[in-house]
């Protein structure tokens, strides 16, 4: 049984998530599931939204906003509508319900939707077994990349800030570090089976973007591309920003990042050693997300959906 606390300040939090056992909290929506499935067992939930990290607010000539925002009030802010990739990410996560209640931090912070690693009756690789069940089962809105574990990376955010260059700041009672959002996430190893780089104690407190220069110069356009089965998880199966620049109609290189096609977030040049060999940033957009997710589409019911947003 877990005891509940709810600090009323982030350094009091940070005392609390040094011990072993704590976990933090913010709308629930993830930890909830995890806690009634055992795949956590935290002994005490640190609730962090009265530890002053519920702010959007502009900072350093960019955008800050903390880990306890919702994804609706981040979806609803003025501030957050010219990073149009990061607003349509978090007007399109998941369904209302959860918009409302899940937090930045959480959504970047979520462990993988797998059926086999949130089921009871299972206990893959990724949860400490020995088998990755997905590989010799139902393998459908998995990942593309081999690997131990196939899972979808989850997070619909991820993608979104990673294309607008943003960082995360990361605390913890032993103090602060800032890295690049992409740093945030790592492939699972057989001595250490996590997905984020985290330790013990550490939490994302913010995240920064800063390049609205890429999203509001003119003929700049944001498009997000996904391929899901709402009615089935309302979760994305695959999710890509990109920044396109409308005369060349060419992704611009160091501004696409994907997840679910692979268990982390990848930024362009990682995804070219193993989606192929073909130039991404000397090829059509629409050429290019149809040879890239000709695969996807034959190994299951998916529906393709590309939005353009100015």
């Amino acid at each position: 049984m877990s005891t509940y606390t709810r600090p009323g300040s982030l350094d009091d939090a940070l005392v609390l998530l040094a011990d072993d056992g704590a976990a933090p909290f913010g709308g629930g929506t993830d930890l909830a599931g995890q806690a009634d499935r055992a795949i956590r067992t935290p002994t005490v939930l640190v609730d962090l939204r009265d530890s002053g990290l519920g702010a959007i607010e502009e900072a350093d000539g960019g955008l800050r906003v903390g880990a306890t925002v919702t994804l609706a009030e981040v979806a609803a802010s003025p501030l957050v509508a010219s990073y149009v990739a990061v607003a349509l990410a978090a007007s399109l996560a998941a369904s209302p319900l959860l918009r409302n209640a899940g937090t930045v931090g959480g959504n970047l912070c979520q462990h993988t939707r797998c059926w086999y690693y949130r089921g009871e009756e299972w206990h893959c690789w990724l949860g400490g077994g020995e088998t990755c069940y997905a590989q010799i089962g139902d393998h459908r809105r998995h990942n593309l990349e081999p690997g131990d574990c196939i899972s979808a990376h989850p997070s619909d955010l991820a993608p979104a800030l990673a294309a607008c260059a943003a960082t995360v700041l990361v605390r913890s009672r032993g103090g602060e570090r800032e890295l690049p959002l992409l740093e945030l996430y790592r492939g699972p190893t057989e001595e250490n089976r996590s997905l984020l780089t985290l330790a013990q104690g550490e939490v994302v407190a913010a995240v920064r973007a800063n390049c609205d220069t890429f999203v509001t110069m003119p003929g700049l356009s944001s498009f997000h591309f996904w391929t899901e089965q709402p009615p089935l998880t309302g979760f994305n199966v695959t999710a890509w920003m990109i920044l396109l620049d409308d005369p060349t109609q060419q992704v611009i290189a160091d501004r696409l990042a994907a997840h679910s096609s692979a268990c982390v977030v990848y930024h362009e040049r990682q995804l070219r050693d193993w989606v192929g060999p073909n130039r991404i940033d000397d090829r059509p957009l629409v050429q290019y997300i149809r040879g890239a997710f000709h695969p996807v589409r034959t190994i299951g019911d998916y529906q393709l959906l590309v939005r353009n947003d100015r």
